[in-house]
């Protein structure tokens, strides 16, 4: 993998190599030295084998050029970008620059106990003790961190570096440690990791958009820490990107007036240089891995699409529903919080034309939505077609605690939220999406793909359009209802499984006659789904007034 990566850099720096087509082309590589991962080298190493034969090749053209991505002679995908964007995307793969002036501007030995004392105005007391607690977990690097904020100017880089310190212990990179299908996180935290130098760089620069960028020097305080100085997007092996994106947007987003326009052009450059797979590990990359492997899940898009709004003050986060209400896995996406106006878009995805900032996603059917950065999360299902104000009879035997709201997904019940129950026995959720009528459990723990370890507070229930709770007891006897061909293979073994008493039951066994139909036996108004062997065959189904209906 060096080997490669050092051919790629001296490609670079020899200039160009005659392309297929006739033209002249580049070959652009990130600096190897920059791929470094503090505290996750083992699976940066493993994310980098993913960029292993793959060229970004960039033939300049009248106007803009064409940006390949080649894996040996194949090319895995290709674009036409503008002027703008083909040099966005050379400054992106530049050699590294020299470090950021002012860090070296603070005496070292500084008392710690005497800058505790003296916080910014406007630093929360909850705020100064974090900071505290963050420089005695630091250890050694205590030093380099009061130093970079002292390094800072007085006003609001420093109070940004208190409110960042403060919060830095409880995020970082997330590794796998269990089964693919069941990962456990382990975290390893972003104190220790985020080196003083790198901390100083992220919110200097953070700040200088603040002040250069119209649209960022518009927002709320609050609103600039939580979306536009974060320094990773969700649990990725962090990497010091935000001087290489600043450096390669800044220019050709002051040319745009809109905060629009700059996302449309942004998202179009990430476009250029990076698509979907789906099999790349469960951890996601580095913001400078990305612009190398040049391929990974919806996290890795979004997160590529997030440092680059960032980096020019657009204040960026994931929207992301935990669990499809109808269907089988989640999603992530990008949202710009901008007052009242929230852009919602794919991240990478070439797109070319509003208004689908406003509408993608508009036809999902999700229970909940939320906006997340790495320091908050804030409920956003409203904003995504119907919704309403779930309240469910639980009973009294569990007022006052905390419970969950569960949908079927990949053949278990997952949690897609949480709330409380009321002195009267009533669970409140919020805002819950209706757009089409959906399946949900109110669970007394958190509940997960096994549905074996979920603890139902009540009976299954279906939330319909109109907000009406209607709940699935199925306590009536079987009568034979008729599953429409097409739905299962042809000729095949089943099994029948009922929700009932807090776990799934095999209810019968059955084989498909040979249109993929079937006569089945069913409870009315019980939770039931199809299985082969051990996986769900289709969606889960209740008979309705005689008919199957899924869900």
């Amino acid at each position: 993998m060096r080997a490669f990566l050092l051919l790629l850099s001296t490609l670079t720096a020899l200039g160009g190599v005659a392309a297929a087509d006739g033209g002249t082309s580049e070959m652009l590589a990130i600096p190897e030295e920059l791929l470094v991962c503090p505290g996750s080298d083992e699976i940066a190493a493993r994310h980098l084998g993913l960029a292993a034969g793959k060229v970004l090749e960039v033939v300049p053209g009248e106007d803009g050029g064409t940006v390949r991505v080649r894996s040996g002679e194949s090319i895995l995908f290709e674009r036409t970008v503008d002027s703008p964007a083909l040099a966005a995307i050379r400054a992106l793969y530049a050699p590294e620059p020299p470090p950021l002036p002012g860090f070296d501007a603070a005496p070292a030995g500084a008392d710690r106990e005497r800058f505790l004392a003296g916080p910014p105005p406007g630093v929360a007391p909850a705020d100064v003790q974090g900071v505290r607690e963050a420089l005695v977990q630091a250890g050694p690097a205590a030093e380099g961190y009061v130093r970079a904020i002292l390094s800072l100017d007085p006003g609001l880089e420093r109070r940004a570096a208190w409110w960042l310190l403060a919060r830095l212990p409880g995020v970082g990179f997330r590794r796998l440690a269990g089964a693919a299908d069941a990962p456990a996180a382990e975290l390893t935290s972003d104190l220790g990791v985020v080196l003083p130098e790198a901390f100083f760089e992220n919110v200097r620069l953070a700040c200088r958009a603040r002040e250069r960028f119209p649209w960022c020097r518009d927002l709320p305080e609050e609103e600039f820490l939580l979306h536009v100085l974060p320094h990773r997007g969700s649990d990725e092996p962090f990497q010091r990107w935000r001087r290489r994106f600043y450096d390669a947007l800044a220019e050709a987003a002051l040319r745009l007036e809109k905060p629009e326009e700059v996302a449309l052009f942004v998202n179009r450059l990430a476009a250029a240089i990076f698509r979907y797979r789906g099999d790349t590990g469960w951890e996601d990359e580095g913001a400078l891995t990305l612009l190398s492997t040049h391929e990974g899940r919806c996290e890795d898009m979004v997160n590529l699409v997030l440092a680059m709004l960032r980096a020019v003050g657009l204040p960026a986060s994931h929207v992301y529903t935990p669990a499809w209400a109808k269907g089988d896995g989640n999603h992530a996406w990008c949202g710009v919080a901008l007052g009242e106006e929230f852009l919602s878009f794919m991240g990478c995805e070439p797109r070319a034309e509003p208004p689908f900032f406003r509408c993608y996603m508009d036809e999902i059917v999700a229970a909940k939505v939320y906006f997340r950065s790495p320091f908050a999360t804030l409920d956003v299902t409203s904003r995504f077609g119907r919704s309403c104000e779930l309240a469910v009879a639980v009973g009294r035997d569990h007022a006052e605690r905390e419970v969950h709201l569960d949908v079927l997904n990949s053949g278990g019940w997952r949690t897609v939220g949480g709330g409380r129950v009321d002195g009267e026995g009533v669970a409140r959720f919020g805002p819950v999406g209706c757009r089409e009528a959906i399946l949900l459990l109110v669970s007394q723990n958190a509940a997960g793909f096994d549905a074996s370890g979920v603890r139902a507070a009540c009976d299954p229930f279906v939330l319909s359009p109109d907000g009406t709770v209607r709940p699935l007891a199925g306590r009536g006897e079987p009568v034979e209802a008729t599953l429409a061909p097409g739905r299962l293979a042809p000729g095949r073994e089943y099994a029948i499984a009922a929700w009932t008493d807090s776990r799934w039951t095999i209810a019968g066994r059955f084989r498909s006659d040979g249109e993929g139909g079937a006569l089945l036996s069913l409870v009315p108004d019980r939770v039931h789904q199809v299985l082969d062997g051990d996986r769900p065959a289709a969606r889960p189904f209740v008979l309705e007034g005689g008919s199957i209906v899924f869900y």
